[in-house]
């Protein structure tokens, strides 16, 4: 079942307007969807017009973030993924979540890795008993505040 809806691209677009509004950079991004999408696993391929250095980009919307959670959830695969892109091609996967409309950027490395826990976490407002899966806990303090 294909659950990202057109909404759902329309706000990760937002999610990188807003990006580049806060950083003031440029970037020249590529939705990875259709064929793509199942073969990369990432949102977006980036490149900074500026600098003209490339990354892998995941970007999620949280609207009702509660600030006294201490992580942040990401698929297992949808990490192990992007970690994949950036061994293989030695490019950045940067996860960038929007949390009641806070933006935070982390670039995925096993650096932080030993900090993270693990899950088993889900949707709940589907009502698909199939929507959980295992998930890592990227601790917020590892993250930045984009543009802060």
């Amino acid at each position: 079942m294909r659950y990202e809806t057109e909404l759902d691209r329309q706000v990760e677009e937002q999610i990188l307007q807003d990006a580049q509004l806060r950083t003031g950079r440029r970037w020249d991004a590529h939705k990875l969807s259709g064929k793509n999408e199942s073969r990369y696993h990432a949102d977006y391929f980036i490149t900074d017009l500026d600098s003209k250095r490339s990354f892998w980009l995941e970007v999620k919307d949280r609207p009702t973030w509660n600030p006294e959670w201490a992580s942040v959830l990401l698929d297992v695969c949808k990490y192990r993924n992007l970690r994949n892109l950036a061994t293989t091609t030695g490019l950045p996967a940067i996860f960038m979540p929007r949390l009641a409309g806070v933006l935070y950027s982390v670039n995925l490395t096993e650096d932080h890795l030993r900090l993270c826990g693990f899950a088993w976490r889900g949707r709940t407002d589907r009502n698909d008993p199939d929507d959980g899966q295992p998930c890592i806990l990227i601790p917020l303090t590892v993250f930045t505040e984009v543009g802060a």
